[in-house]
């Protein structure tokens, strides 16, 4: 049996469980539904065999975000009330549509299959009228004041390199270090866009023994972890897509625009090796192909388009950075404190050679004022008084 750590648990999994998780994310978890959405989260992992400590805990974590406080004797109660309404052969409940909606020609069809009727429903709790920009104000490091290089630096660790690509079928054209960081060329724009290999590698290339042999450097014989998983959706109405990833309690570490339809997310699985990335992912890809992710995509080697370069005239544009995701929903995150934004455009200012002029430096120490203890104002100014001309 394979492990499921989608919220931080470990437990057996079956596709029982991947359809609970699914269930349990379409439901609302705001004040004024707590009570209803635990019982139905129980009845449904009741009769889907899901352990009573995983329900538990699930339940309590998602009452938590919503700002209320977990009871524990209520909670229990509601998970032995919904397992004794299933052991006296009761019905349950789905949020998957029935086969005749699916499938109304009356075809069978094994694959799982994107459905926005299921996506649009899981986003629905998420009232939110311009999710863009309620997923920028969440971001850890504001979107607005980060180059390419920069996005790469926070993502990868010291010693790591990266494939940067400006033509997709290819070896690619660059090498990125981190080690080398900024002090590097970043391919800015293309006309086709500009890739990168999610995966960091060894730079060498290798023998491909599912091409023939063919020498390879974007390969999983290059690839030195495998930590990301990659989902992109061009089926799915992009507000409705972003809705959906900001209530997924995954390690979403970055979400961007491709220049075209398509919106990419990131997210951090640190998988040890080839075989465990498919044993984390791949019980998962039904349900994430139901929500509208390309199955195509979901690879442990795979391109994604690299945040702020441009395809032609269009940006790929970086709308959520945060290299330290814990798996919090984006939806139950703080909003970035103002000050930050200060500090992040005061840095881009420096590093782009420009000079901090009085007025400007005048207006950051306004803005900041209240927050002179935050280290990273405090480094700021330190910066900021080495190149001014106050």
């Amino acid at each position: 049996m394979k492990k499921d750590k989608l919220f931080g648990h470990e437990f057996n999994l079956n596709a029982g469980h991947s359809k609970w998780l699914l269930f349990v994310l379409s439901l609302k978890w705001e004040k004024g539904c707590l009570d209803k959405s635990s019982y139905d989260v129980s009845l449904r992992g009741a009769s889907l065999g899901v352990p009573e400590e995983v329900i538990y805990d699930t339940i309590a974590r998602l009452v938590q975000g919503a700002g209320d406080v977990p009871n524990e004797v209520k909670i229990h109660s509601q998970i032995r009330r919904a397992k004794d309404h299933i052991s006296a052969g009761h019905p349950t409940i789905s949020v998957f549509p029935t086969h005749e909606e699916r499938f109304p020609s009356g075809a069978v069809k094994e694959k799982p299959e994107y459905s926005a009727a299921v996506l649009n429903k899981f986003a629905s709790s998420m009232v939110i009228s311009q999710p863009k920009e309620f997923i920028c104000s969440r971001s850890s490091i504001s979107p607005s004041y980060v180059t390419s290089a920069d996005v790469l630096a926070c993502l990868y660790s010291h010693g790591e390199k990266v494939v940067i690509f400006t033509i997709y079928k290819s070896q690619g054209q660059f090498l990125w270090e981190q080690n080398l960081h900024p002090h590097q060329y970043v391919p800015e724009m293309a006309f086709e866009g500009v890739w990168f290999l999610t995966a960091p590698v060894d730079g060498s290339s290798y023998p491909n023994p599912r091409q023939n042999g063919k020498l390879s450097r974007r390969s999983e014989e290059s690839i030195t972890s495998f930590r990301f998983l990659l989902l992109e959706s061009d089926k799915a109405e992009s507000d409705v897509w972003l809705r959906a990833l900001a209530r997924m309690p995954l390690r979403i570490v970055a979400i961007y625009e491709s220049g075209g339809r398509s919106i990419h997310a990131l997210v951090r699985i640190d998988a040890s090796s080839k075989a465990d990335w498919d044993e984390i992912v791949v019980p998962h890809k039904p349900m994430l192909t139901t929500l509208g992710a390309d199955p195509g995509a979901l690879s442990a080697v795979r391109l994604s388009r690299l945040p702020q370069a441009w395809r032609g005239s269009r940006q790929q544009t970086l709308l959520y950075l945060n290299p330290n995701s814990d798996g919090t929903p984006i939806l139950d995150l703080p909003q970035r404190p103002p000050h930050r934004d200060w500090c992040q455009w005061l840095r881009r200012v420096v590093a782009d050679g420009e000079i901090v002029s009085a007025q400007d430096f005048n207006l950051f120490r306004e803005a900041t004022a209240a927050h002179m203890e935050d280290p990273e104002v405090i480094a700021a100014l330190a910066i900021a008084r080495e190149v001014c001309n106050a």
